[in-house]
Parts: C-alpha cells; structure tokens; sequence
C-alpha cells in the first residue's frame, strides 16, 4: 500500500548501539522486492571499491541498503507519528488511500 515518494517512519530494526532506526524518517527511493525498500538516508551499508584502471581512487563507498516493509508505518505530518494506512472506495467507484483520524477518514 506504501508508493515511491510516501514519507515513512521506521517503527523497529537497527542495531541499538552501532545505528539505531527507529523513530527515524524518510521518504522511500525505490522497492527492491516486493518486501524490500530504500529509505532515503537510512540503512547505509559500506562497500570496500577497488580501483578499475589507474586513474581512478578505490576506497570505501556507503550504499543505501533495503529495509523490510514490515519495519516501516507511513508517517503523517499532521499527527506527526506513524498510522495505518487504509483503502477507501467513493461512491464514485474511485479508490483512495487515508487513514483514520478518530472517526473521520483523512486522505493522502
């Protein structure tokens, strides 16, 4: 139910002491699987890159890596904390995505 570009909070994951996540946001880059995404700015992995011709520099390189989406809860800005997110279909016929905010449906 989360798309590219939807603003996300990491509920749980991360090592506690070497980089703790959650309660960190972003917004999501891309998916890698069907369960995987990329946040933007979180998760970085380090890669060692070794030179391929003489004029290039090897060296570390820091790479975003994926999280499982069942670490993830879609961030509202006006609750200013994670919800869950719900399709609602219109009389109309037309499908959207909210939340509920009490009893009212607010919509993205």
């Amino acid at each position: 139910m989360m798309k590219v570009g939807d603003t996300v909070i990491v509920v749980s994951g991360g090592n506690k002491n070497k980089r703790p996540l959650k309660g960190k946001t972003g917004k999501i880059i891309s998916f890698e699987s069907k369960n995987r995404v990329v946040v933007e700015g979180l998760n970085h992995s380090t890669h060692h890159q070794r030179a391929k011709t003489a004029n290039e520099t090897g060296g570390k390189v820091q790479k975003e890596s994926g999280i499982h989406i069942s670490n993830l809860a879609y961030y509202s800005d006006k609750k200013k904390g994670p919800v869950k997110l719900e399709v609602k279909v219109l009389k109309d016929g037309k499908k959207v995505r909210g939340y509920l905010d009490g009893k009212e449906f607010v919509q993205i």
